[in-house]
């Protein structure tokens, strides 16, 4: 066996290897030597003694490493980091990047298992403290458009100096991130260890410009603040952009009351935060309503019920007959109240709650039974229902800017109706029981009364004979029954035609 071969040379760490093993210690050594176990040969006084470095260029001849650069490919298996981070000198870990840079150099291949293990602990110092490799970041000037060094767990230039970032590429393979593009998921996981307003915004940005998006709901964490250094954190679902009525102020997080509107659309695209308030919160924030006693004012009654016409849908019906038990009741102060859906009811026309004791309203409508008594077909256009009543209903609708399908839609609706004259009143007997038990019963008579759904339309004989006093009478009931049906989704303007209606009614009488 060959001297460059034989394990004849004792290391300080007190074992024996092969020359090509061995390093010869130098002052170049020291540094990198305080958190690594090298081989290097023993000089200590009791074995070689320091009289071993006369012979460094027989010892290089042999295959001892006799230097920095030569010795470098022993570091990625012997490096031995201390438990106390804090005593990792500056030095040190310069001196560990020159050995990794020199190593990925000659060697051309990525580090070693071994070291990929040993650094993968808390070990760097940065921002936020000591942290592993893969949790920290190397702050460049294209970071510093967005963000500042003390927003996420960049390394501590005031620690390491500015040299730092020389070794971008050496601190990349032990795993810091120090491309800005590839910070997104670092800096989203660490978001939720601030709490200063300013801070918790420029990240947001930063992830924003790189169009970043959520992958987990512990990402998905939203900053509510009070004040700039006060606040909490909140899940993305607990969040709505927009609340124009100003309904959801006690069950949701409003974020356009605290972020500006690029960063509302990254809420929304980033952390799928929902833009309004849906259907199932409405509902929530309803059945608090019923559970609290809460009088609505009518500001905020209109606003639930404004949104529930708008997404009117067979889901949306099938939910709120589900999920309401309660709906409101109109008083004679400036509240709502909230009754059983038991007790409340629609009424097939608007005065008929004049005729009921309690003041109730909306939800069910009363069992009615009609006695019309004997009745005869008309001809329509003997009645005002003529080609001047179509021309009057299509300019009104027209001037709705309603489509001219839509508007004939609801002109067809009349000459599918069947019109009866009857020589007395109509008479309407109403029953509705209420959940106490007690049955209201009423009774209505009335002039005109329009079956919609079996497209019936009855009218009580007029009397011409009666005055002006009852011509007006019978032209207001007609303008009102054939106004509210027509226009039964659009009431503001109701009273609008039914003056329409009217005055035409009185002209054609006059005539």
């Amino acid at each position: 066996m060959c001297i460059q071969d034989a394990k004849w040379l004792r290391t300080r760490l007190t074992d024996f290897r092969a020359p090509n093993e061995c390093i010869l210690f130098n002052s170049n050594w020291k540094s990198i030597s305080s958190i690594s176990l090298l081989p290097f040969i023993d000089d200590n006084d009791n074995y070689y003694g320091m009289g071993i470095h006369e012979y460094k260029e027989e010892l290089q001849s042999i295959g001892v490493a006799v230097s920095l650069h030569s010795g470098a490919k022993f570091v990625p298996s012997s490096l031995y980091l201390p438990q106390d981070p804090s005593s990792i000198t500056t030095a040190a870990v310069y001196s560990l990047l020159e050995c990794i840079r020199i190593f990925q150099k000659e060697q051309n291949e990525p580090l070693t298992a071994t070291l990929s293990k040993t650094v993968a602990r808390e070990w760097i110092k940065t921002h936020a403290g000591y942290i592993s490799p893969d949790k920290c970041l190397l702050f460049g000037s294209d970071w510093d458009s967005t963000l500042w060094r003390e927003d996420g767990p960049f390394i501590d230039e005031t620690f390491y100096g500015a040299g730092i970032s020389c070794y971008a590429k050496e601190l990349n393979a032990l795993g810091v991130v120090v491309e800005k593009r590839n910070g997104c998921s670092l800096l989203a996981s660490y978001l939720d260890t601030h709490t200063n307003f300013m801070s918790i915004k420029r990240i947001y940005t930063y992830l924003n410009e790189m169009n970043w998006k959520s992958v987990s709901k512990h990402d998905a964490k939203i900053w509510i603040p009070n004040g700039s250094d006060d606040g909490k954190w909140v899940n993305s679902e607990e969040c709505i952009l927009h609340d124009k009525d100003g309904l959801f102020g006690q069950q949701l997080n409003v974020l356009d009351k605290h972020y500006e509107k690029k960063l509302l659309n990254f809420f929304c695209n980033a952390l799928e935060v929902k833009i309004y308030a849906s259907l199932d919160d409405y509902c929530r924030l309803w059945k608090e309503w019923e559970d609290s006693g809460h009088f609505l004012s009518p500001d905020e009654c209109i606003a639930f019920w404004v949104f529930v016409a708008k997404h009117w849908s067979s889901i949306t019906q099938k939910v709120i007959s589900e999920k309401l038990s309660k709906l409101p009741v109109s008083c004679c102060s400036d509240n709502v109240l909230l009754l059983s859906k038991n007790d409340v009811f629609i009424a097939d026309d608007l005065l008929l709650k004049v005729f009921f004791e309690a003041t109730i309203c909306l939800k069910i409508e009363p069992s009615a039974i009609d006695t019309v008594g004997p009745k005869q077909q008309l001809n329509p256009k003997e009645n005002f229902i003529g080609r001047g009543f179509f021309k009057l209903l299509l300019g009104f609708l027209a001037f709705l800017q309603i489509e001219a399908e839509k508007r004939h839609e609801a002109l067809k609706v009349f000459l599918e109706t069947t019109f009866l004259e009857t020589p007395t009143p109509i008479t309407v007997d109403y029953s509705l029981p209420l959940s106490s038990g007690e049955i209201i019963n009423v009774s209505a008579r009335k002039l005109i009364r329009w079956e919609r759904d079996k497209s019936e339309f009855f009218m009580h004989k007029m009397d011409r004979s009666g005055g002006h006093k009852n011509l007006l009478e019978y032209a207001t009931y007609f303008a009102d029954i054939v106004s509210e049906g027509m226009l039964w989704d659009k009431e503001d303007h109701i009273p609008q035609l039914a003056e329409l209606i009217k005055l035409g009614f009185m002209v054609l009488l006059a005539s």
